[in-house]
């Protein structure tokens, strides 16, 4: 990875990149930068804007260890993803050979009481408007009257 850095930007370039890590590390640094990815595959350029207060340096720094972590991380998906497929197949078959569909309550265990708490709990919550912010709004609301 070279790293060319300007007055205000630093652009990395990475031959061979691999695009989940690329787009994984740009997006983990979103709150420390602005990212723009180009070049074509297999030559691909990675620009970075600093945010307020972010110097240049510790952003290419942190880019470079970034796409070093997403990286392993896309590597070990790969390599799991044969033994995460076989998990499911096993886990739907286990679940067919018992008759299929969704799992009553009564095989959670619960006991009538603490499925009445349940429901009451649950009823409870859908009635409460829970908006802390006070921005769940109608669109027509917040346009005076839509599109």
């Amino acid at each position: 990875m070279r790293a060319r850095f300007s007055r205000d930007r630093v652009e990395l370039r990475l031959p061979g990149a691999d695009d989940l890590a690329l787009r994984g590390a740009a997006y983990v640094l979103t709150e420390s930068a602005y990212a723009a990815i180009g070049g074509r595959r297999g030559a691909r350029v990675v620009a970075l804007w600093p945010k307020p207060g972010v110097k240049l340096k510790t952003l290419a720094e942190d880019f470079a260890r970034e796409y070093d972590n997403q990286l392993l991380r896309w590597k070990l998906l790969r390599l799991n993803r044969k033994v995460s497929a076989a998990v499911l197949a096993r886990a739907m078959a286990l679940r067919i050979d018992a008759g299929g569909g969704a799992a009553e309550p009564q095989a959670l265990g619960l006991s009538d009481d603490r499925k009445l708490e349940i429901e009451a709990a649950l009823s409870e919550a859908a009635k409460e408007k829970w908006d802390p912010l006070g921005i769940a709004r109608p669109w027509e609301e917040l346009r005076g009257g839509g599109a």
